[in-house]
């Protein structure tokens, strides 16, 4: 009986001879070698190990059976295998085109009588044994290698009994060459221990000379520019002094920028000061040295983008603001404010960048103390706030925006009068004698403020929050107040 799988394929023709030993018994297992070259006698074949796969399980337990049958090989019974591309679990890889020659594991199981097989590529079947089957024995493996016929198959023949067959392949042979044509280049192998350091040679001749450099920048290009005024005079003489250093601080720039020092004593100057950008005016403290001013327009200062105002008090009677931050990124810190007119005594408007506010304390007559009407949001913190009449904050603007920590409103009406804009403030307290912590007046409904740990302490007749917009708290107290209107988390 015989089982045959044949598609065509071109192949060599190989002569094949079986080495001395084939049929041997060694542990009970017969080896067969074999020696494999082309017809003209120069090629050899080379081994190519691979991963195991299973060509065949004749078992008929689906959980085992692999390839074209499912029951055992009979007696005198010759099977054909196709050995080339992807058969059973095994892939293309696995048994290539190219291999004349597969090594394999043949397991034999179940057998019903002593016998044995013969594996061989094709022609007259040799007179060989390549395992040896007995009944009631374990399943009994053994390594067999054989050819592979020009179609790409090889036979199994079983002499007597049945028995069921399980052959996996476990690696290939394929031509090399006669050794005329060198092959690829293997990888580098790793680099070697270093030798010792020769000995050092002579000194080469000296090169040409290199072309100049470019020269330098002037060494006033380097610092920053610091001028300084005197604060001995009458307020008036130190004040004038002051305008003129703003005045002349015309090169300023953000690689180099100018600080204009006060001296301590008391600066009254003529007119308002405008620090052009990258200008910063610093004081030699809160209350030793002092700005007065009167005007109106600009105020006592305006403030120019990329500058600052730090370390020295203002004291303001006019009706506009004793500081305008009406530029991008200005910063004003560490400030004592005073203001007795109907003035602010700080003032954003329109500078469509942000404003930082640090260490500030204000005393003002009139509020509100701060107005925040601005494209931008103002940063604040630590900030202390009193007013005798009127609002400590208002923002006035849609696009305006409050971050604030660590402040205190002790203001006559309102805390913070919230007509539109938004608001987060954290950490801080809001006290008003005549109105609520936090409102929400004129256009409010486009308003949005949210609290933080922030007490309250307001008259029995006002609301801590009251808002037409959207408000929420975490952690808000009132000492007083009707009710909030805030939503409470």
């Amino acid at each position: 009986m015989s089982t045959s799988i044949r598609p065509a394929r071109p192949h060599r023709r190989l002569r094949w001879t079986a080495l001395a030993g084939a049929g041997a018994l060694v542990a009970g297992l017969t080896v067969t070698q074999l020696t494999g070259v082309d017809a003209a006698g120069d090629d050899p074949l080379s081994y190519n190990a691979t991963a195991p796969c299973r060509l065949i399980d004749t078992r008929p337990d689906p959980a085992f059976n692999i390839g074209p049958r499912a029951t055992p090989l009979g007696p005198a019974e010759t099977i054909t295998l196709d050995a080339q591309g992807a058969q059973g679990q095994c892939t293309a890889d696995q048994l290539p085109v190219d291999a004349d020659a597969l090594a394999l594991n043949v397991t034999v199981v179940s057998a019903t009588a002593n016998g044995f097989l013969t594996f061989w590529p094709d022609g007259p079947r040799p007179n060989a044994s390549s395992l040896n089957p007995a009944p009631n024995q374990p399943p009994v493996p053994n390594a067999v290698t054989t050819l592979k016929s020009d179609a790409g198959t090889f036979n199994v023949f079983n002499n007597a009994g049945f028995t069921h067959l399980i052959i996996d392949v476990v690696g290939n042979y394929t031509p090399t060459t006669n050794g005329t044509t060198p092959g690829p280049q293997g990888p580098a192998g790793p680099q070697g221990p270093a030798g010792p350091t020769g000995a050092q040679g002579p000194a080469g001749p000296a090169g040409d000379d290199g072309a100049p450099g470019t020269p330098g920048a002037d060494g006033d290009d380097l610092y920053e520019r610091i001028i300084v005024v005197n604060g001995g005079g009458t307020p008036t003489e130190n004040g004038t002094a002051l305008r003129d250093a703003v005045n002349g601080a015309t090169d300023a720039s953000a690689s180099r920028p100018v600080t204009i020092l006060l001296e301590p004593g008391q600066f009254e100057p003529p007119s308002s000061l405008s620090l052009l950008a990258h200008v910063h005016l610093r004081g030699s403290g809160q209350h030793a040295s002092t700005v007065i001013s009167a005007s109106s327009g600009l105020g006592a200062v305006s403030v120019g983008p990329g500058s600052s105002v730090s370390h020295l008090g203002i004291r303001y009677s006019g009706g506009t603001f004793a500081i305008d931050l009406d530029r991008q990124d200005v910063v004003v810190h560490d400030v004592h404010i005073e203001t007795s007119g109907t003035g602010a005594a700080l003032e954003t408007f329109s500078n469509g960048g942000s404003s930082r506010i640090e260490r500030v304390t204000i005393e003002a007559t009139n509020g509100p103390a701060i107005r925040l009407d601005t494209v931008g949001t103002a940063v604040m913190r630590n900030v202390s706030i009193s007013t005798s009449s009127g609002t400590g904050i208002e923002i006035d603007r849609s696009s305006a925006g409050l971050e604030a920590e660590s402040i205190r409103i002790d203001s006559a009406s309102h805390a913070i009068d919230l007509l539109e804009g938004t608001a987060k403030i954290r950490h801080s307290t809001l006290t008003s004698s005549g109105g609520g912590a936090v409102a929400s007046t004129g256009n409010g409904a486009t308003s949005s403020i949210e609290l933080f740990q922030v007490h309250s302490e307001v008259s029995s007749s006002h609301n801590a929050v009251f808002t037409a917009g959207t408000a929420v708290c975490r952690g808000i107290t009132s000492d007083a107040g009707s009710g909030s209107t805030c939503t409470i988390l």
